[in-house]
């Protein structure tokens, strides 16, 4: 892929993941506050929060063999239709079971659809640049969070759930119209679901380590918005604003220490005692 198009597919695919992220958490931070409308106990509103995330767990490892096999833009395009499936779902939901039902859905979009948009966006650089690409990327969807949780509170106070979550679904699809013109490589077609396509080893660790911070992250987030209406709280939405700068901040100079930290890495371990001697 020449320099230009190869830029044009990363700017477009850095777009793509900024909507994608900007429609999402427009829908999902207040998914919960829905549920309460909908007369949901805490317990109930848990289960809304958690079964999406359930659901994109287990679909996570079968769409690793996915990725391989077919054209990684019409896989976004698919889970991206899941998304927006979910949530004109949530927007005709009357009963909390049926908001769940279509939470399942929207978990396995958002699985795939999130995994997706980092691959892509790793194809579509050069080696050296992978790394950046992948950061920027999710920075992007980042972003989108910095003020996507108080549109959505706008919008819900205004015009009411259902107009909130139908603007959410017609973000993602336009997001669905965007992905088709990213220059993606054709899959193997061969679709190859073993433990060893599926689970890589090396990333087993920083898994077990991201589980426990999603899981706090969850926890504070699924109930935010809900626990800020009880205190009588109504600017929660600079909560969001907050976390996203310093998403914003933080990545782009993390991804720079990682280099130095790695370079020091290898450094320390090419000048120790046993590098010295095998390589005399």
């Amino acid at each position: 892929m020449k320099k230009s198009g190869q830029l044009l597919s990363f700017i477009l695919v850095c777009f793509v993941g900024f909507l994608m992220g900007f429609g999402s958490s427009v829908a999902e931070t207040l998914v919960t506050k829905y549920a309460e409308t909908l007369g949901a106990l805490p317990g109930a509103i848990g289960v809304v929060s958690s079964v999406c995330w359930i659901s994109a767990l287990l679909v996570l490892p079968i769409s690793a063999p996915l990725l391989d096999a077919f054209n990684k833009k019409w896989i976004y395009f698919f889970s991206a239709m899941m998304l927006l499936i979910a949530y004109v779902g949530f927007a005709f939901s009357n009963s909390v079971s049926s908001l769940i039902f279509f939470r399942l859905i929207n978990g396995i979009g958002k699985g795939v659809a999130n995994a997706v948009c980092m691959a892509i966006a790793s194809d579509v650089l050069d080696e050296d640049k992978k790394t950046q690409g992948v950061v920027y990327c999710s920075l992007a969807m980042a972003v989108s969070m910095a003020f996507a949780p108080s549109v959505g509170l706008y919008i819900s106070n205004r015009y009411g759930y259902s107009v909130l979550f139908l603007f959410s679904a017609v973000v993602i699809g336009i997001t669905m119209v965007l992905a088709l013109m990213i220059r993606t490589a054709k899959g193997n077609g061969v679709i190859r679901i073993s433990l060893q396509n599926m689970i890589a080893k090396g990333s087993i660790e920083p898994a077990v380590l991201m589980l426990f911070l999603a899981t706090a992250y969850s926890t504070v987030n699924s109930f935010i918005v809900v626990y800020a209406t009880g205190m009588n709280i109504n600017d929660i939405g600079i909560y969001f604003s907050v976390y996203s700068l310093v998403l914003m901040i933080s990545r782009p100079l993390l991804t720079q220490l990682s280099k130095i930290a790695e370079a020091f890495t290898i450094t320390s371990v090419r000048d120790s005692l046993p590098m010295v001697i095998y390589t005399q």
